[in-house]
């Protein structure tokens, strides 16, 4: 709106922002007055994208000229690590680390709203010899009866057993 001051705070307002007459306020002056414009800067929402994982928190808020939260809360998924929340699904720039802190300093210079996109790393199994790692599990199982288990590193897979064959027969 408008004011007769041009402090952030304070003063009287003689118009709003459309340049309506504030209700109820006449202009009190005799003779010339400058009015200052006062500006309130635009909020835009940042989209969380989980990107596999799940959180109760989906956006965050930002204020313009302003940075970003210095915290959001981390996402989970099963067998993968939290790298952080980046600009895009793959690659990008880091705006949140793999603890969901605030990585981005620089103040939001972006006259909108935008997602961010979170990224993981699955984790990794040392089976020993004898076990095997079994789709969509996060520890290693004892081989079946009929198969052969040679153990070793896998990582974690949602769909796809590792480690486990099927004895030859004969």
């Amino acid at each position: 709106g408008w004011y007769d001051t041009n402090a952030s705070t304070g003063g009287n307002q003689y118009y709003t922002e459309n340049n309506i007459g504030v209700s109820g306020k006449s202009f009190d002056k005799t003779s010339n007055t400058t009015l200052y414009a006062r500006w309130t800067p635009d909020t835009y929402t940042i989209n969380l994208n989980h990107n596999g994982g799940t959180s109760s928190v989906s956006s965050v808020s930002v204020t313009f000229n302003q940075q970003i939260p210095a915290t959001v809360t981390k996402p989970s998924r099963m067998g993968y690590t939290f790298d952080g929340y980046y600009t895009s699904a793959t690659g990008g720039t880091q705006y949140y680390d793999q603890n969901g802190n605030r990585k981005y300093t620089t103040t939001w210079a972006i006259a909108a709203g935008t997602t961010i996109y979170a990224h993981w790393t699955a984790i990794e199994y040392q089976c020993a010899a004898s076990y095997y790692l079994p789709a969509g599990a996060t520890k290693c199982e004892l081989c079946k009866d009929g198969h052969y288990c040679t153990g070793g590193t896998y990582m974690f897979n949602e769909t796809q057993v590792q480690g486990i064959g099927e004895c030859p027969i004969g």
